[in-house]
């Protein structure tokens, strides 16, 4: 793979993503309400999703959460799998075609960690996926468009949709422990030293 077709991958990977931000430290005192949403779930959770970008083919990405380590696993389309550290703002991509990993340090302020200062509203109540969950509504700084997301008390993602129309909906939601080796780097994989990787 090439360094132009490794970038478009991760800049279609990170737009799936474009609506969290980065994880906050925890309030030393509860709020008497929340006025943000939270991004990274409380507890363990394998999310399906259907995502339907325009002008893009729809695909399916299943994301799995380690809430305690807030470590993100998503898997797809195809063979694609990043893994995201949500605590020092680090993604890996992982490479089954040549059995390697790239391992990106993600700056806030870009589409996967947007300004922590950025002003969400809260709107409606919806139910996603069998799971009631709140909207939150913000113009993007750098574009004008409207954004929304949709997510649960408990931080789950459920729904995603810019200027009205959905880009990412949740189809199922599994809360269930999930093994700590599925976050790993595997054995086999060894770093790339550039874009194109070894033997790429």
């Amino acid at each position: 793979m090439g360094r132009s077709a490794l970038v478009t991958v991760i800049a279609g990977l990170l737009a799936a993503t474009a609506a969290l931000a980065p994880v906050q430290a925890p309030a030393q005192a509860a709020p008497q309400a929340q006025d943000t949403p939270k991004l990274v779930p409380d507890q363990d959770v394998e999310i399906n999703y259907r995502v339907n970008r325009p002008d893009e083919p729809a695909f399916n990405r299943r994301v799995r959460w380690s809430a305690a380590s807030a470590l993100e696993r998503a898997d797809g389309p195809g063979s694609s799998v990043v893994i995201v550290d949500h605590k020092s703002n680090y993604e890996t991509l992982l490479r089954s075609d040549t059995h390697s990993y790239l391992k990106l340090e993600v700056p806030k302020g870009t589409a996967l960690y947007p300004d922590p200062d950025l002003q969400r509203t809260a709107g409606g109540q919806a139910t996603v996926a069998g799971l009631s969950c709140t909207d939150w509504n913000w113009t993007g700084p750098a574009d004008g468009r409207s954004r929304s997301i949709c997510v649960t008390d408990s931080g789950v993602l459920l729904r995603v949709a810019v200027n009205g129309q959905t880009v990412i909906l949740a189809k199922s939601v599994h809360f269930r422990k999930m093994k700590p080796a599925i976050f790993d780097i595997p054995n086999n994989y060894v770093p790339s030293l550039a874009p194109d990787g070894p033997g790429g």
